[in-house]
């Protein structure tokens, strides 16, 4: 057994060991884990994972209890130190609950999509904004578990045949117009060297393989179409429509909730 696999049993071990003592599944609060005076409920770990229990494979599920345990033994730590009484832990506590309940009043506002006419009036109204001042690389990328499969991929999109993305073989990450410079911080130098229409070597990581195919290249001085920077803009307006939404809602804010400073003027 590994270090790294011991560390996790040890760690885990007592966790598990609590669920024979745990409310019976089926109950009204099922318990999956305990930990000292916690208890981590079904309803509970589904907030944390996101997704349903019955979902997830059982490595999933460790995984969540195991990041449990941990969170678990800190806070009650902290409780036993004294921490919570800490004006500075605190501050801080205050500051990610602000944070956390704007995003999420945001997210609950704001509509979900930019619509295609929106970006085709920015469009219009700035496209002067969108002049190259370098050679421009217009690129999309692809990933899959196996160099086999994206081997298999490249040819057949090129003619045209998209059945390995849509069986989900294959997944489009998205696309990009890069500059030069982009290119090489992002170390993609060799894209530069490639023609439209043109595939960069297969790459792998952690997350399995890769691969870049070179839709078009715009010369300094072009103004690329607006199938090239549409997912620009609409970054661009989804920004600017969170900014908005913001403004207006601490505006709002501002009305139902009145502030008095009382702070003295010490010049």
């Amino acid at each position: 057994m590994s270090r790294d696999a011991l560390r996790a049993l040890c760690l885990i071990g007592p966790v598990l060991l609590a669920i024979s003592c745990s409310v019976p599944w089926g109950g009204k609060e099922e318990v999956i884990a305990r930990c000292g005076d916690l208890d981590l409920t079904k309803p509970r770990f589904e907030a944390i994972a996101g997704v349903p229990f019955d979902s997830m494979t059982f490595g999933e599920r460790w995984s969540i209890v195991n990041h449990w345990a941990e969170t678990a033994m800190l806070r009650q730590e902290g409780v036993r130190r004294g921490l919570e009484e800490d004006p500075s832990v605190q501050a801080h506590l205050d500051q990610l609950r602000s944070e956390i309940y704007l995003s999420r009043m945001l997210r609950t506002e704001q509509a979900p999509v930019i619509s295609d006419e929106e970006v085709e009036r920015y469009y219009a109204e700035h496209g002067a904004e969108f002049l190259q001042m370098d050679d421009s690389y217009l690129i999309e990328c692809f990933r899959a578990d196996d160099q086999e499969t994206l081997d298999q991929f490249r040819p057949q999109f090129t003619t045209g045949d998209s059945t390995l993305l849509i069986e989900g073989r294959v997944a489009r990450e998205g696309t990009w117009l890069l500059g030069r410079q982009a290119l090489h911080n992002a170390g993609l130098s060799e894209i530069s060297e490639l023609h439209p229409g043109e595939w960069s070597e297969l790459r792998q990581d952690e997350a399995g393989w890769s691969t870049i195919h070179l839709l078009h290249l715009y010369e300094a001085g072009s103004t690329p179409g607006l199938e090239a920077v549409d997912e620009q803009i609409r970054t661009q307006l989804m920004i600017a429509r969170s900014h908005r939404a913001q403004e207006e809602l601490m505006s709002d804010l501002r009305r139902r909730y009145p502030v008095a400073i009382f702070l003295e003027d010490s010049l």
